[in-house]
């Protein structure tokens, strides 16, 4: 007699601790060090356009306005492209092929920033704690974007579901990685003192340019090591959850609008 297989349900986390942040750290910073002319000049495309366009702030402001459109459309097209190379670090790839990915998940990578960020906006307008937890959350939704070709909504319940069960290991890593980079910037801030507006915003944007990869390359190793101890097939999402997503950042841009209102009435 054959008895049926038997499907015992998988657990939905693997055992073990995430790797230490001197780990991931150095990991990061030998990726970047290996491709560091790839990163460098996707991270000048990200960033650069912005700056130019904060130089013509003060000519016409209709000018600037076109110019920071162009500007968050080349940010988002140089990050997927950086997410992109990072995925693809140990093999060779162009810039042409990064820029040209980017291209491709620009729109989808624009929405999904849109709503993780409008969410996180709205708990930080509610209070701080909410904020960082919802800005924990929805950490890797770039990187599953890029990875796993999820986008939007459901990239960000996939975030959620990966940071459950190690949301304070995550969040201490990127807090950390972020401590050291507003480190630099203070001391940048304090030797740029005295020196002309433009010439401090050209100095800011190359600590920009430097740091900038940095980050994204962390958060991505941080992302496949979280990945790997995680059952991606118990992920779900289900309708109601992604509508709340959607309701909840629709009600974090009225709230920001009505703030941006106030201020400007208040004067």
């Amino acid at each position: 007699m054959i008895t049926p297989d038997i499907q015992i349900p998988q657990p939905s986390v693997n055992s073990g601790s995430l790797r230490g942040l001197g780990s991931l750290l150095a990991g990061s910073l030998n990726i970047y060090k290996n491709k560091l002319a790839l990163f460098l000049s996707l991270s000048l495309i990200s960033l650069v356009p912005y700056t130019l366009a904060s130089l013509l702030y003060t000519l016409n402001g209709f000018i600037y306005l076109a110019g920071a459109v162009i500007a968050v459309a080349f940010f988002f097209i140089g990050q997927g492209g950086i997410y992109f190379a990072a995925k693809n670090y140990q093999s060779k790839i162009s810039i042409g092929q990064a820029l040209n990915f980017g291209l491709k998940k620009s729109p989808y990578y624009l929405w999904t920033m849109i709503l993780s960020g409008l969410l996180s906006s709205l708990g930080f307008v509610l209070f701080i704690i909410p904020g960082l937890i919802l800005s924990t959350w929805f950490a890797f939704a770039p990187a599953i974007l890029v990875d796993e070709d999820i986008r939007g909504t459901r990239a960000i319940l996939k975030s959620k579901y990966y940071v459950q069960n190690f949301g304070m290991a995550i969040f201490g890593r990127i807090f950390c990685v972020g401590f050291l980079i507003g480190i630099l910037s203070f001391l940048e801030g304090l030797l740029t003192k005295g020196l002309s507006g433009q010439l401090v915003s050209i100095l800011d944007t190359v600590l920009a340019v430097l740091t900038l990869p940095l980050f994204a390359i962390f958060t991505y190793e941080l992302y496949t090591d979280v990945k790997a101890r995680k059952n991606s097939a118990l992920f779900q999402s289900s309708s109601t959850s992604r509508a709340l997503i959607i309701i909840g950042a629709a009600i974090g841009l009225i709230v920001l609008v009505v703030l941006f209102i106030l201020r400007l009435l208040k004067g």
